[in-house]
């Protein structure tokens, strides 16, 4: 329930003495049928559709087996004052109560209260029970946390943590044109994204109050759009799991009788290429399902319809737009307010309140020291980065000029022509120094695309955006002259916070250049990673799939194989080419093979100064063109010694390369 303040705003004065009776009971179907009408009116008038029956008579229909939902209800006299559906489980060998749908559907939830008193009453009957409960998303800026604090004192145990926040736009009449809410370069990609997508045919959006004979064929063409979107390729699209389908056509049938449901699409056409499935109640607008069909990705159709819906709200007179779900990168364009969230577990003092404290208490401690100890690792690297920076940075200069073909341009193409003698392209990649002007560092990039073309050298040249400061200017030059050459442009990946001006960027050539070859890199460890791959596959661009050497702030996996290889089978079959970017043969095997399964034109590219002769095996044996990056400029070795204790190869390719460069004046003949 995010919108009720602590105040509790729907808290009325009863006509006769209060007299609160509190009880947990299964909730059968009888039960929620004989409550649905009571619960209703409570949720109109203190809670959100998180909260409302429609919700948790469709989680308790479909409840999993090794749960069954129970309701804790507090009466005063005959009016219903507080409720709260729960699913009871065993885990980690105790049974336990929590709130119903949560783990499973991740949205925010609160306890439904009309009155303080009674949300305590309500804690009373749960800790007399005598199991551990937890509410899992619960907001933190309603009465329930202290509530619940306040009643357990001396009773139980409360461990409160935060969880993520749910984000929401507060509208007015200004919202009723989004895009005015956006800065000038977002609001440039969204005209940009209209005009687009009118190339299809006649842009129109609806958000539809369907009846009950409509409601099955547009839940079925909401689905299907969803499903052509990358939800479809990786197999969670709603259509594709029977459980996440099941229970939002159950919903859709309970929120419509309600009149809560409001199905959202955006046509080009007459088409539907972008849907949600929404709700509309008390001033607000929440949005629960999102999805587009990603043949479309270059027009944004996603973006379109959330603006048409934005609009559609503040033309309504709703107060919010409720994104539910969590703060991400596509939403904070919109807005930086959210509601935060706490998780609360409660373990009463009881032999089974004991035991789940003891066992979540082991668990806890397992993956504490799991990520003491990965911390103590990254400091004790950073330690020897800081200590090997004074002690061995000549060294390690003299170490990193393996990885790079020489300072120069010259030398750059130098090694271009051994590598073209053995029938394998190039991409030069100019390595600047810190604080290099812009100017010098696209002057490089010129004289490399020159360079190129007079010598018939097979290959293209790779460029960072960073480094030329994102100037426009500069890259107009370049286009223009890789143009005029006939060479391909491609952009580097760099870290995440350059990714969105890096794709603005390359989106604004493509336009300006339509015959300009271009190519884009993708770095599968990233959050983004898949909604850039629909984009530049719907751009017909050149990509480079590496696992990127960046970290994502908001999530970066352990593993980055499984990223890589989704990433890959996201582009199986559409993109119009995958240069796959690794050393690891295992992996490189595993995505060209797939690649060439979908009958996506690949290669293989490597890094100059690592290790290839297996890699290029692999690429004679699956029949692929492989391709070295040649870098040439400022000198970096690629074993960042962050990596290093979790990759122990690299400290062998470390301490190899620094006696190799220190040993290497002594054995040349004198």
């Amino acid at each position: 329930m995010l919108a009720p303040p602590l105040s509790d705003p729907c808290a009325s004065e009863p006509q006769l003495a209060p007299r609160y009776r509190a009880q947990l009971v299964p909730a059968d179907f009888t039960t929620l049928a004989a409550l649905t009408p009571a619960w209703s009116e409570l949720a109109d008038v203190c809670g959100g559709p998180i909260e409302h029956p429609a919700w948790h008579t469709a989680c308790a229909a479909l409840v999993v087996r090794s749960a069954s939902p129970w309701l804790a209800t507090v009466h005063n006299h005959d009016r219903l004052e507080a409720i709260l559906p729960l699913a009871k489980r065993r885990r980690r060998g105790v049974p336990r109560l929590a709130a119903l749908g949560v783990d499973e559907h991740h949205e925010p939830m609160d306890v439904l209260h009309r009155s303080v008193q009674a949300l305590e009453a309500l804690v009373a009957a749960l800790l007399q029970e005598g199991l551990p409960w937890e509410l899992g998303r619960v907001p933190a800026d309603t009465a329930t946390v202290e509530a619940v604090q306040r009643a357990c004192r001396g009773r139980a145990v409360v461990v409160t943590r935060t969880a993520p926040a749910a984000p929401y736009i507060l509208l007015d009449s200004s919202w009723t044109a989004p895009e005015q809410h956006l800065n000038a370069g977002r609001r440039s990609d969204l005209r940009r994204a209209r005009r687009k997508a009118e190339k299809f045919g006649p842009l129109s959006a609806e958000v539809v109050l369907p009846d009950e004979c409509q409601l099955d064929p547009l839940l079925n063409e909401l689905f299907a759009v969803e499903a052509r979107s990358w939800k479809g390729r990786s197999g969670t699209a709603i259509a594709l799991d029977p459980a996440e389908n099941a229970f939002c056509r159950e919903y859709a049938r309970q929120a419509l009788r309600h009149g809560l449901l409001r199905l959202c699409y955006l046509r080009l056409g007459g088409r539907a290429v972008a849907v949600q499935m929404a709700l509309q109640h008390r001033g607000a607008f929440w949005l629960l399902k999102i999805g587009y069909d990603a043949e479309y990705a270059a027009c944004s159709p996603g973006l379109l319809l959330l603006c048409e819906t934005i609009s559609h709200a503040a033309r309504e007179g709703l107060t919010r737009y409720e994104f539910l779900g969590q703060e991400e990168s596509w939403i904070q364009v919109w807005t930086e307010r959210a509601h935060p969230c706490v998780s609360l577990r409660i373990y009463p003092h009881t032999p089974a309140g004991t035991a789940a404290l003891a066992a979540d208490a082991v668990s806890y401690a397992a993956k504490y020291a799991a990520r003491h100890t990965a911390r103590h690792a990254r400091w004790l690297a950073s330690r020897s980065r800081a200590q090997i920076g004074k002690l061995a940075a000549p060294l390690l200069r003299r170490a990193a000029r393996r990885y790079i073909s020489g300072p120069a341009l010259d030398d750059a193409l130098r090694t271009a022509r051994q590598l073209a003698a053995q029938k394998i392209a190039c991409t030069l990649g100019y390595w600047d120094a810190p604080q290099s002007p812009p100017r010098e560092v696209a002057d490089q990039y010129l004289a490399a695309i020159d360079a190129l073309t007079a010598a018939g050298l097979p290959g293209y040249v790779s460029i960072k955006l960073p480094s030329l400061d994102y100037s426009r200017s500069l890259l107009d030059e370049l286009a223009e002259r890789a143009l005029h050459a006939g060479r391909r442009l491609h952009f580097d990946s760099l870290a995440p916070d350059s990714a969105d001006r890096t794709r603005s960027l390359a989106e604004a050539l493509a336009d300006a250049y339509p015959q300009l070859e271009l190519g884009y890199t993708l770095a599968a460890r990233w959050q983004r990673a898949c909604d850039d791959a629909d984009w530049a596959a719907a751009r017909r661009l050149h990509l480079r799939v590496v696992k990127g050497e960046w970290p994502d702030p908001h999530h970066d996996p352990a593993d980055l194989r499984t990223p890589f290889l989704a990433l890959i089978d996201r582009l199986a079959g559409k993109a119009h080419h995958v240069a796959v970017a690794s050393h690891d043969v295992p992996l490189a095997d595993q995505a060209l093979g797939r690649l060439q399964a979908a009958a996506t034109p690949c290669t293989l590219e490597l890094l100059y100064g690592l290790p290839m002769r297996r890699s290029l095996a692999l690429a004679q044996r699956k029949g692929v063109a492989p391709a070295v990056y040649v870098p040439y400029g400022e000198a970096y070795a690629p074993y960042a010694l962050s990596q290093a204790l979790r990759k122990p190869r690299l400290l062998w390719w470390l301490a190899r390369d620094i006696a190799a460069s220190a040993l290497r004046p002594l054995l040349r003949p004198g």
